[in-house]
């Protein structure tokens, strides 16, 4: 009997773009010695970090692949996976309209007492 070999992705034939590589892949395929030089990639938003499982750390294909392209060709890279920050998100809500009295409010104002 022959035995089945295992599936891999490149045996299924999926593009570089559509995977996603884990920070040491990432690390091997740009030839840098340390993990903190990928983390520092992603801070500056040439890579996009994705967290497709709880506990688990995915750098896309696609933005890997866009920075390895401009590199190569002698470009300076852009930087276009920035994450928002949470205080410009809050800023940028709109403010509820405030409701009407509450009844504590009412009963203050029964009693003839300010806040």
């Amino acid at each position: 009997m022959t035995q089945k070999k295992p599936k891999t992705l490149s045996s299924l034939g999926i593009e570089p773009r559509m995977k996603q590589y884990s920070v040491l892949e990432a690390q091997a395929l740009l030839g840098y010695k340390t993990r903190a030089s990928i983390y520092k990639l992603i801070a500056d938003g040439f890579l996009e970090h994705i967290n497709p499982q709880k506990h688990v750390a995915r750098i896309t294909g696609s933005s890997l692949m866009d920075y390895l392209e401009a590199t190569n060709a002698g470009k300076k890279p852009q930087a276009k996976y920035t994450k928002k920050d949470a205080r410009a998100v809050e800023a940028a809500a709109p403010v509820r309209a405030e409701k009407g009295s509450s009844a504590a409010d009412k009963l203050r104002e029964w009693m003839g007492l300010k806040r």
